[in-house]
């Protein structure tokens, strides 16, 4: 089994040599997409299993600092522990916890995603973030440790938070 995670902001498109790139913003750099690997760097905000042929442009993306992938949960965890997550929208009360508005919708979110969403501040680490919340990943089975990455990607699928 393989994983691999987006890792950066989309901050531009343009053209370039007649053809269509993606610029993603990371932590200390800025990182150019051909039009084929922004389309595959896209799909990969979701945790999920990659399919035999994804598995070559994975690599690529997480050669290029575009992505963290792995073997499994943990593998992931460790390399997205190293990026600094970043919030967008604001937080509204909602019937059962908390909701997070970000332009026309509102998604609702888990106690868990409601702490990392107002813990990612764009100041600390993932890893930095996990440990005060008293979450040691690291120890947790794998099945956790899945559901945990379910929940972080669940914040990054509906663009609350993205990893720098």
């Amino acid at each position: 089994m393989r994983y691999a995670v987006a890792i950066g902001y989309p901050l531009r498109l343009y053209v370039e040599r007649d053809r269509a790139v993606q610029e993603i913003e990371r932590q200390d750099c800025r990182v150019t997409l051909s039009s084929e690997q922004a389309m595959r760097w896209g799909g990969l905000s979701m945790w999920r299993e990659l399919r035999e042929e994804e598995k070559p442009a994975a690599e690529v993306l997480t050669a290029l600092g575009a992505a963290a992938s792995g073997d499994s949960a943990a593998e992931v965890l460790s390399a997205l522990a190293q990026c600094v997550p970043v919030r967008q929208g604001f937080c509204l009360p909602a019937e059962e916890g908390a909701a997070v508005q970000l332009g026309e919708e509102q998604i609702l979110l888990t106690g868990f995603q409601e702490r990392l969403w107002l813990a990612a501040d764009g100041r600390h680490t993932l890893g930095a973030i996990l440990k005060g919340m008293n979450l040691s990943w690291r120890s947790e089975s794998p099945e956790q440790q899945e559901l945990l990455m379910e929940n972080i990607l669940g914040l990054a699928s509906s663009e609350l938070c993205y990893f720098r």
